[in-house]
């Protein structure tokens, strides 16, 4: 019950309420863009005011209105898998986090990491000369947090084969220094050409219960509509 008339009213044969209390209701009340009331098609006149709009959707089914404009659940799990960086305010901090993650890890091994701000490394050329001691010639790849530029290490970029500018049709480019070595952040464009291959993940990641499988299987399970499941197989 509500003691405010709706402004709103649907009703329908099948409304989903994602409460697994009462998961299905025939009539949901809206005062002031909230959903204030839930229940069935008797519960009406007790929420109806003067001025309120009612509108029976019939055989219907309702549900929760669950809105991104632009939303990449699998590609975002493979982005935020490997070292978080978000939390790197400033160089020292980013090199200490990069130092630690290098010395867990067998010589050779790839640091994929997170969330980089360029911000943090004030007034130095944001590039790979800045962490590439603490590394300790690990291959690298270090993602930026707009989620479109990464940072690659010199030995990233030698197993990539990269040791110049390039640019690509898709407008993808290489970013180099003034004397042409690579090795600054580029936008090296999704699964084209020039993108230092990230180790991929296995398939106990992809069945991991925080894996993309998964996140797919639970999306579904909520009525989520329209996703974007980029990367959810890697090629080997």
């Amino acid at each position: 019950m509500t003691d405010v008339a709706a402004d709103l009213i649907l009703a329908c044969d099948n409304i989903m309420t994602m409460d697994p209390r009462r998961p299905r209701v025939t009539a949901v009340a809206v005062a002031g863009g909230r959903v204030s009331a839930v229940g069935d098609r008797r519960d009406i006149p007790a929420w109806r005011g003067r001025r309120t709009e009612v509108i029976d959707l019939g055989r219907a089914t309702l549900t929760p209105g669950l809105v991104d404009s632009h939303l990449h659940p699998v590609l975002g799990l493979e982005m935020t898998a490997g070292l978080d960086l978000s939390g790197c305010a400033d160089l020292a901090s980013v090199r200490a986090a990069l130092r630690d993650a290098a010395r867990a890890s067998a010589p050779g091994q790839w640091i994929v990491g997170w969330g980089l701000d360029p911000n943090s490394f004030g007034e130095i050329p944001v590039g790979s000369g800045a962490v590439e001691d603490v590394l300790g010639g690990r291959p690298a790849c270090l993602t930026l947090f707009d989620g479109h530029s990464v940072l690659a290490s010199r030995e990233a970029l030698r197993r990539a084969g990269i040791d110049g500018p390039r640019r690509f049709g898709s407008r993808s480019a290489i970013v180099c220094d003034e004397h042409g070595h690579p090795g600054y952040p580029g936008y090296p464009g999704q699964g084209r050409p020039g993108r230092p291959h990230r180790p991929a993940p296995d398939r106990a990641y992809r069945d991991a219960p925080l894996g993309p499988g998964a996140a797919l299987r639970r999306t579904g399970r909520r009525r989520l509509h329209a996703t974007h499941p980029c990367h959810l197989i890697h090629p080997r």
